[in-house]
C-alpha cells in the first residue's frame, strides 16, 4: 500500500510535468534527444507504430509518446521512471520496455485509474528503477510497446543520445 501511495504522488506530478513540456513553456537544458528541467528530464518518442491485429496501421489518433525519469527530493533523491502514451493504455497492462534488443523491463499500467489522466501513464516498479536508468545508459534506442484500451499495440522508439548527460545534469541540478 505504501509503494502505491508513493506511485499515485509520483504520477500527480508527472501529470503536472507534462502538462507543462506539452506547453513547451519551460525552458530546459537539451543533451541531443534528451532534456533537463527542475527535477525531471524528458524525452519524445522519434518514430511511433501501431498494430491492430497484427498489421500496421497508417494512422492514429494519439499525441506523442514521452518517457520521464524524475528525481524525488522528498523521497531520499528517489529516481523514477514514466512512460506517457499519449492515449489510454488498457488498465492494469503491461508495457515492455526493451533496450538495444537485449535487455528489457516491464511498465505497469494504472489497474483502476480513476481519471482519463490516468489511464495514459506505465511506470516501472520502483525496485527496478536504478537498473533501467542504468541499462539506459549504455544503450542506443529504446522501443516501448504498449497497448491502447481498444487492443491496439503501439511501438514508440527513443532515442537515447544525450541520455547519459542529461541524467548527469538532473543529478547535479536537483538537489
Amino acid at each position: 500500500m505504501k509503494s502505491f501511495l508513493k506511485l499515485t504522488l509520483t504520477f500527480t506530478a508527472i501529470i503536472f510535468y507534462n502538462s507543462i513540456f506539452a506547453e513547451e513553456q519551460l525552458s530546459g537544458k537539451n543533451f541531443n534527444d534528451w532534456s533537463t528541467f527542475s527535477c525531471f528530464m524528458a524525452s519524445q518518442a522519434i518514430k511511433m507504430e501501431a498494430f491492430k491485429n497484427g498489421e500496421r496501421l497508417s494512422s492514429v489518433n494519439r499525441e506523442i509518446g514521452r518517457f520521464y525519469v524524475t528525481k524525488n527530493k522528498s523521497n531520499e533523491n528517489k529516481i523514477e521512471s514514466t512512460f506517457y502514451a499519449g492515449y489510454p493504455l488498457l488498465a492494469g497492462s503491461q508495457a515492455t520496455l526493451t533496450i538495444d534488443k537485449k535487455k528489457s523491463f516491464i511498465l505497469f499500467s494504472h489497474p483502476e485509474p480513476s481519471n482519463s489522466q490516468d489511464k495514459e501513464y506505465a511506470w516501472v516498479h520502483p525496485d527496478q528503477d536504478i537498473q533501467l536508468i542504468n541499462a539506459l545508459k549504455k544503450g542506443g534506442k529504446a522501443i516501448i510497446e504498449a497497448t491502447s484500451h481498444t487492443n491496439k499495440v503501439t511501438k514508440d522508439t527513443f532515442s537515447l543520445s544525450g541520455f547519459s548527460k542529461a541524467y548527469e545534469n538532473l543529478q547535479e541540478t536537483c538537489s
